[in-house]
């Protein structure tokens, strides 16, 4: 690892030139203008050192006013992604740029630190929003900027992923498709930069398995090339509106589509906290394959069912939902609520390994084919017919694991039995 060691030493040198005269002549010159300068030098290196240093900078700041703003000194102001250290982020980043990028796989190399904006020791495409955001290259010659091109390269997950060939590229809301070349880029010509954002998904099947990724959300380059980066291909699908919304409506996922059967899916907001509602509207075609949630998620009037590592580290909100065949893993502060008295909510074949609260009055949790419970519930009585329960029914009735029970109001509305009815 290189050690990086700057300097800056203001040395002021002045020298005062006298033009003399023999007396009675006309009167001596004079120096109407002079300078006080300095240089220096970037990333001279010797051995394991690097050395970054100016002589003289009596002038370093940024003055602005108006739509003006100057920079001046040696060391000038650099922007986030300029990693050339030229002054703008452009196509020599750009090239860097795309060298650096890996996906979410930590660690990021020295040589690419500079463009981890969001220190998350990885340069992913958060980072490529903000080099798009930061880009100001002016070089490319403007065309007709009613139209973009849209192009970008699709890849597998992984270091170093392999390009993809043949992947099916669509430009969403334009019915528009194509095909990558042999190394993996893809480009659609004559696109209309209105709507102002670029919506691009990627599909392909490799080894009979069906992978899918996306670029959404890009703002489209007005007469010239809208480069999308890289679209990386996997079986996970994720969440990427920055809003409540409906696990149902397509648009709020990556790749245009909710995650189906034997998908993985993986909901996580940066810098918000939001609602996702699983409601009536997602038919059940059978278990998915994993599911990592880091938002509130509202099981309302549906099924759910994960056949792989189901995680929560936000709320899990039962309103008359039912839960099949599923481990539940709830993280630190997170908990399953059963939150309608409208009607029952169900556990069918599930293991929760953390806590579950029944608060409210009339809240009602039908167990079917027993539970096994790793953690608390809590139930807490209202009066009367509006109690809380916890009914076990069918000819499957057990609580197993290391549970703890505890009625914390009213406990006389609250309550727990076996239902041999079996509805």
């Amino acid at each position: 690892m290189s050690r990086n060691v700057s300097l800056m030493t203001a040395t002021i040198g002045l020298a005062i030139v006298t033009f003399m005269r023999t007396a009675g002549a006309t009167p001596r010159n004079e120096m109407a203008r002079h300078s006080i300068d300095g240089g220096g030098i970037m990333r001279s290196t010797g051995g394991d050192l690097e050395l970054s240093a100016t002589i003289g900078q009596p002038d370093s700041a940024v003055l602005s006013g108006g739509g003006i703003e100057l920079t001046g000194g040696f060391w000038f102001r650099l922007s986030p992604m300029d990693c050339d250290e030229n002054g703008s982020v452009g196509y020599g980043d750009y090239g860097r740029f795309l060298d650096c990028i890996t996906g979410p796989v930590p660690p990021v190399s020295d040589a690419c630190r500079c463009f981890d904006a969001n220190a998350s020791n990885t340069v992913d495409l958060l980072d490529w929003g903000v080099f798009q955001r930061e880009f100001n290259d002016a070089t490319a010659p403007p065309g007709d900027p009613d139209f973009t091109t849209v192009t970008g390269i699709v890849r597998l997950l992984g270091p170093g992923g392999d390009a993809v060939a043949g992947a099916t590229v669509e430009l969403v809301g334009h019915d528009r498709f194509v095909v990558t070349s042999e190394d993996g880029v893809f480009v659609f010509g004559d696109v209309p930069t209105i709507p102002p954002l670029v919506d691009v998904v990627a599909t392909a099947t490799i080894d009979g398995e069906e992978l899918f990724g996306g670029a959404r959300f890009v703002k489209p380059f007005r007469g010239g090339t809208t480069d999308v980066g890289i679209i990386t291909l996997s079986n996970i699908v994720r969440w990427v509106s920055p809003a409540d919304g409906l696990w149902a409506n397509d648009p709020n996922w990556e790749a245009f589509f909710p995650p189906g059967p034997g998908q993985s899916a993986v909901i996580d907001v940066q810098d918000a906290e939001i609602t996702v509602t699983h409601d009536h509207t997602v038919p059940f075609n059978g278990p998915l394959g994993d599911l990592l949630c880091n938002e509130r998620l509202r099981l309302q009037f549906d099924t759910l069912s994960v056949g792989g590592v189901f995680h929560m580290n936000n709320t899990l909100e039962m309103a008359c939902g039912r839960i099949v065949d599923s481990t539940v893993n709830l993280g630190p502060g997170a908990l399953i609520n059963i939150a309608s008295a409208v009607c029952s909510s169900k556990l069918d074949g599930v293991t929760i390994n953390g806590n579950m609260d029944l608060l409210s009055s009339g809240r009602v949790l039908d167990v079917l084919n027993g539970l096994t419970i790793n953690g608390e519930v809590r139930l807490a009585g209202g009066t009367g017919s509006f109690g809380n329960a916890m009914l076990f029914r069918g000819p499957v009735k057990f609580v197993d694991g290391n549970a703890t029970i505890s009625f914390i109001a009213n406990p006389s509305a609250s309550q727990i039995t076996q239902d041999d009815s079996g509805n």
